[in-house]
């Protein structure tokens, strides 16, 4: 499951490091690049992961002052790479097991999904600061600058730039804060694993719907998302030594920025005229 708090936490550190200004559209742009990167897991657009150098090529061709957006997705390729190599994937076994122990089927084989939304509450309830960090962030995006960001990922990745749009106004208007509540949280994990299926184009006849609302109504007015919120209520104390995998991550990101930076001439006073 996309877990956008780490990655935009990820960013102010790499800010911070390097002395840039976070109360900017600068970091902004690089938040939300961030997270974007998973609008791939929704379906919304194919092929976000592991091309955003190019990306971030076509931006600094086409319309520089959105290159912020592209180093965003740059770091998430990093962390995504460097915690998946060091802690996610070999803790999959155990957030398997961690679902099966709290019966909760429906939600069978997607430790990896599990794993992130487990760290990502740890995460969040050991630094609650980063919900206010990351609703400052999304406040400087303005309609313009969604309208731009959905225009730029349409025309490299292809996709429908309505939906890209829709897709980046959701994101705007969701309450971080929800990840402050166990109960919201294990909510949304369990709407999310049941309508990621749904994000896929070849599963949108009208029998696919059919059986996505029964699964959808079945969660509802089931107590499976009481079973989620004791799997993760468990999980957020079995995965909460994933700080020294994160510190990697963002070590990998800070090297990752520098060599950016070099190879591209970077300036983010360059990237400043007409935000």
């Amino acid at each position: 499951m996309p877990a956008p708090l780490l990655h935009i936490d990820s960013c102010k550190r790499l800010f911070e490091q390097f002395k840039l200004r976070k109360a900017t559209l600068h970091f902004a742009l690089v938040a939300v690049g961030s997270v974007l990167t998973d609008l791939e897991e929704m379906g919304v657009v194919k092929g976000l992961h592991w091309k955003a150098e190019s990306f971030l090529a076509y931006l600094l061709k086409t319309d520089p002052k959105y290159a912020p957006l592209a180093i965003g997705m740059i770091m998430h390729e990093e962390m995504d790479r460097t915690l998946d190599t060091h802690y996610v994937e070999p803790n999959i076994p155990r957030a398997e097991k961690i679902l099966k122990k709290f019966n909760s089927q429906m939600f069978a084989n997607e430790g990896h999904y599990f794993l992130d939304h487990a760290m990502t509450c740890a995460f969040v309830s050991d630094n609650p600061c980063v919900v206010r960090i990351a609703e400052r962030a999304k406040k400087r995006l303005k309609d313009k600058h969604l309208h731009k960001i959905a225009y730029h990922l349409s025309t490299f990745f292809g996709g429908d730039e309505q939906g890209i749009l829709s897709a980046l106004h959701h994101f705007k208007h969701f309450d971080m804060a929800t990840y402050l509540s166990d109960e919201k949280t294990a909510d949304m994990y369990g709407k999310f694993s049941l309508l990621r299926d749904g994000f896929s184009p070849d599963k949108r006849s009208t029998l696919d719907k059919i059986k996505l609302a029964l699964r959808y109504l079945q969660f509802i007015l089931s107590n499976k998302k009481y079973l989620i919120l004791e799997a993760t209520q468990h999980a957020k104390k079995e995965f909460r030594n994933h700080n020294h995998a994160y510190n990697l991550a963002c070590t990998a990101m800070s090297k990752r920025f520098a060599k950016l930076h070099a190879k591209h001439h970077l300036s983010f006073k360059k990237f400043s005229k007409a935000l």
